[in-house]
């Protein structure tokens, strides 16, 4: 099943409202053990999403828990992709946003910790990289 979460983006100057959509499948053993009348909606997503190019990627048992890919779209502007490099380099349509890269990877990196509605505030995730050097995470 797809799982939506919306995020308020901040950065200097900068305020984004997006919509993330996980896009990994649920792992076929794990579809086994759903009701029936999820398995069959299940086994279609998972087929489509594998159609698309999303297979699962992660074995079972990764860690973090979270998804391979994350669809990303700004909700004024309507651009959308699943890759971050995108907002980076302005490739697949997308304008070219270091803001929308870190909130992105950021995201990735960190959905099974973050609520739909939460502030993704990238200025505060840029100086704390530049103090410690990695990622951690941050009160929202």
């Amino acid at each position: 099943m797809l799982i939506c979460k919306l995020f308020e983006i901040l950065d200097e100057g900068t305020r984004r409202l997006v919509m993330a959509t996980a896009m990994n499948p649920i792992p076929a053993a794990q579809i086994r053990y759903t009701a029936p009348f999820l398995h069959a909606q299940l086994c279609r997503e998972r087929a489509l999403l594998a159609d698309a190019g999303f297979a699962d990627q992660r074995p079972a048992t990764a860690y973090p828990p979270g998804p391979t890919y994350v669809r990303l779209g700004d909700l004024r502007k309507g651009f959308c992709t699943y890759n971050a490099s995108n907002w980076r380099d302005g490739s697949d349509g997308c304008p070219r946003s270091a803001t929308m890269y870190a909130a992105h990877c950021f995201i990735i990196e960190h959905w099974s910790e973050l609520r739909s509605g939460e502030t993704i505030d990238v200025e505060k995730l840029r100086i704390e990289l530049t103090e410690c050097g990695h990622p951690r995470t941050t009160n929202h």
